[in-house]
């Protein structure tokens, strides 16, 4: 649960799709109803640009354009490939995503990550139903208080 204001409480449904390629076909099962996407990335391995748009792309393939995406950076607490930060931040920025560094193990920005993401969802829906009626549900406009579906992929642990 996700407490969104004093009267707004959201329940997250979340599956990890584990990002490995040889799930990659099944994937799309995982992105049905979904609102919005955590694409994490592990910060302490090498990232080719092609790995990042391969995944917005999926992402984008089978929710759509107004899916919204929040790229997580892992491991924030090992031996981070400054390299791979840098190449994170720059396509996130060019592609006007969130990028967030986080560290399961320490809990840094954990929290912070689903909070954008949630918050983000909800901003836009609110634009286009109205602060009453402000979020979106397995493809529905639907009251406030809903289920909501975030995926999260990518080339983590």
């Amino acid at each position: 649960m996700f407490q969104l204001s004093a009267n707004r409480t959201i329940k997250l449904s979340i599956w990890d799709t584990a990002g490995q390629e040889k799930y990659r076909a099944i994937n799309k099962n995982f992105y049905t109803g979904s609102n919005g996407v955590l694409i994490c990335f592990d910060l302490t391995k090498p990232l080719e640009v092609e790995a990042i748009k391969s995944w917005v792309a999926e992402a984008k393939e089978h929710i759509g354009d107004e899916c919204i995406i929040v790229m997580v950076g892992t491991k924030g607490d090992g031996a981070v490939d400054d390299a791979t930060v840098k190449t994170l931040t720059k396509f996130a920025a060019e592609n006007k995503l969130d990028f967030i560094q986080t560290s399961s193990l320490l809990g840094t920005n954990v929290y912070f990550a689903f909070e954008s993401l949630i918050k983000t969802i909800d901003k836009q829906m609110e634009g286009r139903l109205g602060a009453e009626n402000s979020f979106l549900t397995n493809g529905n406009l639907q009251r406030k208080d809903t289920d909501v579906s975030v995926s999260i992929s990518g080339r983590c642990c």
